[in-house]
């Protein structure tokens, strides 16, 4: 019993780091030695975090939205907000320094019963680590201890998806689609870009001279050039302009075309072609499969596509083969070279 009475007084006891601690409240009321328990325990582990104050998991992401996500992109500011629905219910009414790895691990338990993937589960982590994180620069706490858990003993990432189109399907594709998406279709082949980036290009950024497309806020947050390749260029020339807007692409009021909208026409072109397990980003693909096919280097298709790095370009490795077989050559000359040289020393 942690509130004990000797004589009229009231104690409490209780164990900090192993010692033993034992202190009079100073009353005879049990209600006021209970309040002088919560705040000794209080005081005892403000003196542990180095006499900083305590912060809830709310207050802490309440300043984690009003300060943090101004500087993200709006995509993945949607993707936090989501992930601190799901993190919520387990957090919600702590304090920050009570979130340790039990607590974690009993997260990743409660949401694989939800049944999501190892995916989302990694998502809402990365959430709170990066909350956690901020909140060690507010100086709230010593460390994040998202950093110190090993998720891959029980969360796996799924592998990079890298569906790509045949010439044939690409060709379908064209052919099943209506008529205002196909330039965007071509384009997205052509360029590699991504569909948003496409379809928020201006022409102020299009230099058809110099046979690129300037992109001042990519994905990354840092500026990309893309060139052009011949169809690509061929295309932009034939695009109509709006009076309206500087947009390349426009609906009939000259706003923005909508990124699910189009994504889902393209999605039925491809229905109606009969591909199956395709999207509209898997035309990016495309264009990062076939221009390695066609002899293109992995480090230039990493600049085109804007990754921040090579690993992600790295998925498309097993498709540049030029250079494999370029050798073989080479080394198959020469063990035929050698094996020529040796039975005509053998013969004579």
């Amino acid at each position: 019993m942690s509130v004990y009475k000797r004589g009229d007084v009231w104690w409490v006891r209780f164990q900090r780091d192993g010692q033993p601690i034992r202190k009079s409240s100073g009353s005879s009321v049990k209600r006021v030695a209970e309040q002088f328990e919560r705040e000794l325990k209080e005081e005892y582990a403000r003196q542990k975090r180095g006499g900083r104050p305590r912060h809830t998991y709310d207050s802490m992401m309440a300043k984690f939205v009003r300060e943090h996500f101004p500087t993200m992109k709006p995509k993945a500011a949607m993707r936090y907000a989501t992930s601190m629905k799901a993190l919520k219910p387990e957090f919600d009414g702590k304090h920050i320094d009570e979130i340790n790895k039990a607590a974690i691990a009993k997260f990743i338990s409660s949401r694989k019963k939800t049944r999501v993937s190892d995916a989302t589960i990694i998502r809402d982590l990365a959430c709170l680590s990066s909350a956690l994180s901020c909140a060690v620069d507010w100086d709230w706490l010593e460390y994040n201890v998202c950093k110190s858990v090993r998720f891959q003993r029980t969360l796996k990432e799924s592998k990079p998806r890298v569906r790509w189109l045949t010439e044939k399907e690409y060709t379908a594709v064209l052919d099943h689609a209506s008529g205002w998406v196909v330039p965007i279709i071509i384009l997205l082949v052509e360029t590699g870009m991504r569909l948003g980036e496409l379809l928020s290009t201006e022409w102020k950024n299009i230099d058809l001279d110099r046979r690129e497309i300037y992109l001042p806020d990519s994905k990354t947050g840092a500026p990309r050039v893309v060139p052009l390749s011949d169809a690509g260029w061929a295309q932009i020339r034939t695009q109509p302009r709006h009076m309206k807007t500087a947009l390349l692409f426009f609906t009939a009021p000259g706003k923005q075309l909508s990124v699910n909208a189009t994504s889902r026409a393209i999605k039925r072109a491809m229905t109606r072609a009969d591909i199956k397990d395709a999207r509209a980003h898997d035309l990016r693909h495309t264009f990062a499969s076939w221009f390695l096919q066609r002899g293109g280097r992995i480090e230039r298709l990493k600049e085109i596509l804007g990754h921040a790095r090579i690993e992600q370009t790295m998925r498309y490795a097993h498709l540049s083969t030029a250079d494999l077989h370029e050798e073989m050559r080479r080394v198959g000359t020469r063990i035929v070279t050698d094996a020529t040289d040796m039975q005509e020393k053998a013969s004579n």
